[in-house]
C-alpha cells in the first residue's frame, strides 16, 4: 500500500517542545479510528528521527477542491460535511479537539472521500484550558483567539468556517 511517512523536523532552538508535540499527534492520532480521519500505521523512532506512517490519501487538500470548485451546490456540501462532521464527532467522543481544522489540513481522495489528517496540536478535552492560543489565526474560533477557556465547540466553528467556504465564491 502506499503510505505517507512525516518526519520530524528539528529546530534545536525549540526541539522538546517539537518532541513533545510530535508524540502528541502521534498518540491523538492512532487512538482514533474512522473512515474519515488519515489511518496512522505506525509511529516510531530511528535514531534522532521520529515519524509516523499514515494512509496516503491521494488526490488534493479541501483548500485546493474549494479553488477550483466554488461555490459548490448545497447538496455536495451536505455531503463533505457529513463526512467532517463525522470525523471531528469521533474525535470529541474520545475526548480529542483537533484545534487547528482548516482546508489545508482535509484531505480530498480520489474517490470523494473527505479525510482529516495533521492532529499536531491536538488536544484531550480534559486538559483544555485558556491561555492556549495554537492553530490557525483566520480558522480560529473567537473564544480561542481571546485566551478563553474552550472546548469541542472551538472546532464546530471551524468546521463551520469550512462550510462557508464550500458555499461561497472562490476568494
Amino acid at each position: 500500500r502506499d503510505v505517507a511517512i512525516k518526519v520530524l523536523r528539528y529546530d534545536f532552538s525549540n526541539e522538546e517542545e517539537l518532541r513533545r508535540r510530535f508524540q502528541r499527534e502521534a498518540l491523538s492520532a492512532t487512538s482514533l479510528t474512522h473512515p474519515n480521519i488519515v489511518n496512522i500505521y505506525d509511529v516510531g523512532e530511528d535514531e534522532d528521527i521520529h515519524y509516523i506512517v499514515m494512509e496516503h490519501v491521494k488526490g488534493e487538500t479541501l483548500k485546493q477542491y474549494i479553488q477550483h470548485n466554488a461555490p459548490v451546490s448545497p447538496v455536495k456540501t451536505i455531503t463533505i460535511m457529513k463526512q467532517l462532521t463525522s470525523a471531528i464527532s469521533n474525535a470529541h467522543n474520545n475526548h480529542i479537539i483537533h484545534r487547528d481544522i482548516k482546508p489545508q489540513n482535509i484531505f480530498v481522495s480520489k474517490y470523494g472521500d473527505y479525510k482529516l489528517g495533521d492532529f499536531g496540536i491536538a488536544k484531550t478535552i480534559e486538559k483544555t484550558v485558556s491561555g492556549t492560543k495554537i492553530g490557525t489565526y483566520k480558522y480560529m474560533a473567537p473564544e480561542v483567539y481571546n485566551n478563553q477557556p474552550y472546548g469541542s465547540s472551538a472546532d464546530i466553528y471551524s468546521l463551520g468556517l469550512m462550510l462557508y467556504w464550500l458555499l461561497n465564491e472562490r476568494r
